[in-house]
């Protein structure tokens, strides 16, 4: 039944800092016709300042929007849509996300690991992690001082890096059936640097230097 959705809210302050904790723990169904419902949870937050930021999502896109991130952990898994029958979850995306710390993003890694969508600015030294069995989408805004080593993966799809001022890292291991890797000229000079993996096991891979520009509405 419908009436079954549950969706809740824990909000609290510690040590000067804001915790909130949003979750959706239970998805009711229409009768007759089984149809699952749609939850959609929308927290909004000042701009200012850097957020930690962890979720765990089975179903629906999870996305953060024009935000500092000084940490990230985002976890996607598939649960099942109906008894017995895998589900499907809608995705990570990161819409003009600043970074200042480590940002890892992993989905399940097979044909059902949902999309990852990120276009980013650097602000400090990082790591930008991605995983999944789906298309992989990553777009850095260039930045004179920053320097970008990135490493691309897929067992089922092409990959692609194309990043400013970037050539061809040799010596790197192959791990995937297609694979690319390139970094910044003088990439070990740079004041701020930035390290990506973007591996799938089944989808295309993107990593592109892209001026700063949103991403296409859905």
């Amino acid at each position: 039944m419908i009436e079954e959705t549950e969706a809740r809210v824990y909000m609290t302050a510690n040590q000067g800092r804001l915790m909130v904790r949003v979750w959706h723990s239970t998805l009711g169904f229409t009768t007759p016709g089984g149809q699952p419902t749609w939850v959609h949870i929308r927290l909004q937050v000042p701009a200012r300042g850097a957020y930690r930021i962890s979720s765990e999502a089975y179903h629906g896109v999870f996305g953060v929007r024009r935000l500092t991130l000084s940490a990230g952990s985002f976890r996607g898994r598939v649960g099942d849509k109906f008894k017995g029958i895998p589900g499907y979850i809608g995705g990570v995306e990161l819409d003009n996300v600043i970074l200042t710390g480590d940002v890892d993003i992993s989905n399940e890694p097979d044909a059902l690991g949902a999309p990852i969508t990120a276009k980013v600015r650097i602000a400090s030294t990082c790591r930008l992690t991605a995983s999944t069995g789906g298309a992989i989408n990553i777009a850095i805004q260039p930045d004179p001082s920053l320097g970008v080593r990135a490493l691309g993966g897929s067992n089922g799809g092409a990959v692609r890096i194309a990043i400013n001022e970037g050539a061809p890292r040799e010596g790197v291991a192959r791990e995937f059936k297609s694979q690319d890797q390139a970094e910044s000229r003088e990439y070990d000079r740079k004041p701020v640097r930035v390290e990506v993996r973007a591996t799938t096991g089944h989808g295309n891979v993107s990593i592109t230097s892209v001026p700063a520009a949103p991403l296409p509405p859905k």
